[in-house]
């Protein structure tokens, strides 16, 4: 398997492309420059919700955060498909303000040093929840 930090691994991409550390508050990531997709070890069954938080501590690359299902698979090495490239998975980037699943979209948002971003999923209905510190309304809210 990849590296891994606690209930966080790589999941697509290369393992040394990623530096993780596990923190008192958290774990915290930094990124070589090559695409990686990197999850938790936590699923959020079908027919389930859940929610999880991402601090901005640095706008550096393309950050794109997201949730998938179990269908979305493990790629170990290079790939071009990451969260929200597929049809099992949601993701945003809000320093590009874009937003994909399955196909790339306007996401008008941008985040900034300090943003918290907080994702929900809802398995019941199939779509990805977006906050801005602690705000769902436009143009955050389902992406």
């Amino acid at each position: 398997g990849g590296i891994e930090t606690g209930c966080v691994a790589v999941h697509r991409g290369w393992p040394s492309t990623v530096r993780m550390d596990a923190g008192e508050y958290g774990a915290s990531f930094d990124f070589t420059g090559d695409f990686c997709t990197v999850r938790t070890r936590d699923c959020c069954p079908k027919g389930r919700r859940a929610y999880c938080e991402v601090e901005i501590v640095g706008l550096d690359g393309s950050p794109q955060y997201g949730l998938s299902t179990e269908r979305f698979v493990a790629v170990r090495g290079a790939s071009t498909q990451g969260c929200g490239d597929s049809a099992d998975s949601w993701s945003v980037d809000g320093k590009r303000s874009l937003k994909f699943h399955e196909k790339r979209g306007a996401y008008p948002c941008q985040w900034k040093e300090g943003d918290v971003i907080g994702l929900a999923c809802d398995l019941v209905g199939g779509k990805m929840l977006v906050s801005v510190n602690g705000d769902f309304s436009e143009p955050n809210g389902v992406v």
